[in-house]
């Protein structure tokens, strides 16, 4: 609040600074709820529940119909959040969990913007740029589809767009980082020519922050498998992390890979978990001290110093599904994935202990149903989201603020909180250098495919503090 430098402080001045006429009557529980809520007290009500000296945490619940289910988030320094959902709209919401906007992706004529399921699919930048790894479908036959990147601002107005046609008609599991000068990358897995195995591989694009194409490149028999985060970015060192599923030529399944390279994908160093049925889901990294956490599709997490030599590795509960990770500045480890019809949120200290853990569970959501967001971590908290609903089963998304000590219980607009019950063992599992072949590739450029609309006036929001 900006006050005089000298001089009494009047009324006059606490209203202006709070948005009110230097004439009105105002009390102090105005002020606080005003402040709180950005003083927009008509949709997003806050009470004063967060006044006890405590940073504030949050569950934000968004109604609209057939929105979906969240697969992808990302916060930035300031503490605003951004969550995609099914790959069509992105979400911005402020420190204290009030909606800035909300942009809906179309695609021109003959262009349809397809969903993709729990991909690490957004990156935003200290300018505040946001990027975003979209997946599009030609509406004419064969229907080929398209991978590539839409540049909003940081007021969700896109920038530019620019789509690289694959050899075939399917395109998945899209990651996208930044680095330190705001180049974009991005990956996708393509399973093109499997008669030949020329074509098959984990595909790497890399542009500058105005859109211009720098090279396209593809891991060789690599494929980002499942819910894959496949590529993550060290934006302080500038290193590239790919991680995913090796195959050899006759298609057979050789381990998981994580692997770290630099700007031009010239690998530093390459890991396999060799296994015949083992492979990475995705992975994080924490640019301070270049660790590099990978999860697998049994819940097996691994750490990896910034040699490439393997720390520890945790497997955790069973018959569940892996969504992402997330690494703290002491590479504290937090892992999200679904059990059941509940979300599961675990962190691991830095020797691979499990530390603490919560459940989350959706209102009106059944397991069929059930879609729990990706983990991130900022400072002392932690960010992920939800698919939830009303109580006439209007579709919706809660997008939750928690303290990272993950000790939250209680039940907040349409999520609850309560004790996890995951536990942990140590497996026995086998590492081995990785040789892996990079290519060039030259898929065909499509720019101004897409437009952007801010559909935030299309939801009903309503804050709850925690």
């Amino acid at each position: 609040m900006a006050l005089p430098s000298s001089g009494a402080i009047t009324l006059s001045d606490v209203n202006t600074n709070i948005g009110a006429s230097s004439t009105a009557n105002i009390t102090m529980n105005d002020t606080a709820v005003r402040l709180l809520s950005n003083g927009d007290t008509t949709t997003n009500p806050v009470t004063m529940n967060g006044l006890y000296g405590k940073s504030w945490v949050w569950a934000t619940n968004f109604s609209v119909g057939s929105s979906g289910a969240p697969t992808s988030a990302v916060t930035d320094a300031a503490g605003n959040n951004y969550t995609l959902q099914l790959g069509t709209v992105v979400v911005k919401t402020n420190p204290v969990g009030i909606i800035q906007w909300a942009t809906q992706i179309s695609g021109a004529s003959g262009y349809s913007v397809s969903s993709v399921s729990f991909s690490n699919s957004l990156a935003v930048a200290s300018s505040g740029n946001v990027y975003w790894a979209v997946r599009v479908s030609s509406t004419t036959t064969p229907f080929p589809q398209f991978v590539g990147v839409v540049k909003l601002n940081s007021s969700g107005v896109i920038q530019w767009s620019s789509l690289l046609s694959t050899p075939s008609s399917r395109a998945d599991n899209l990651s996208i980082g930044i680095d330190s000068a705001e180049n974009v990358y991005i990956s996708t897995y393509n399973v093109a020519n499997a008669a030949t195995n020329t074509d098959n591989g984990m595909c790497v694009a890399k542009y500058n922050t105005s859109g211009s194409l720098q090279w396209q490149k593809r891991l060789q028999l690599v494929y980002g498998v499942g819910s894959s985060q496949a590529l993550v970015v060290d934006a302080i060192n500038d290193y590239v992390y790919l991680c995913g599923l090796v195959l050899d030529s006759s298609l057979n399944t050789l381990g998981g890979l994580v692997g770290k390279y630099d700007t031009n994908l010239s690998p530093v160093w390459q890991s396999l978990l060799s296994s015949s049925f083992r492979y990475y889901y995705g992975c994080a990294v924490n640019p301070t001290t270049q660790t590099v956490c990978g999860i697998t599709d049994n819940l097996t997490v691994v750490q990896y110093n910034s040699s490439g030599s393997v720390q520890w590795s945790r497997t955790l509960a069973s018959g569940s599904i892996p969504y992402t990770l997330a690494l703290d500045s002491s590479n504290n480890t937090y892992a999200a994935f679904k059990q059941s019809d509940a979300g599961a949120y675990v962190k691991l200290d830095s020797s691979g202990n499990l530390s603490s853990q919560v459940k989350v569970t959706a209102t009106n959501i059944g397991s069929s149903n059930a879609g729990f967001g990706p983990v991130r971590v900022t400072g002392s908290f932690v960010y992920s989201a939800a698919r939830t609903a009303t109580a006439s089963i209007v579709d919706g998304m809660t997008v939750f603020k928690i303290p990272a000590a993950l000790t939250t219980s209680g039940t907040y607009g349409r999520i609850t909180f309560a004790a996890g019950t995951v536990t942990s063992s140590t497996p026995s599992l086998s590492f081995t250098a990785a040789s892996i072949t990079i290519v060039s590739t030259a898929f065909s450029q499509i720019t101004s495919a897409l437009s952007g609309t801010n559909i935030a006036g299309s939801y009903t929001t309503t804050v709850s503090p925690i």
